[in-house]
């Protein structure tokens, strides 16, 4: 875990995964991971949204 964010009703948790930097913006957590804690992410193929850097896509 990178870095974990308090938005409110939610929290935005910054993780690298073998070099690629992956966000989740999940329900408020009552005991949000720490900063350079390892942790399991896990969510529906469905739920995903791939962004791709400018330039790397089909216009």
């Amino acid at each position: 875990m990178s870095e974990v964010q308090w938005r409110g009703a939610t929290h935005r948790l910054c993780a690298d995964v073998s070099g690629h930097r992956v966000l989740a913006d999940v329900r408020e957590l009552r005991d949000p991971p720490a900063p350079g804690a390892q942790v399991t992410l896990h969510f529906a193929p469905e739920d995903a949204v791939l962004l791709l850097p400018t330039g790397t896509g089909d216009a």
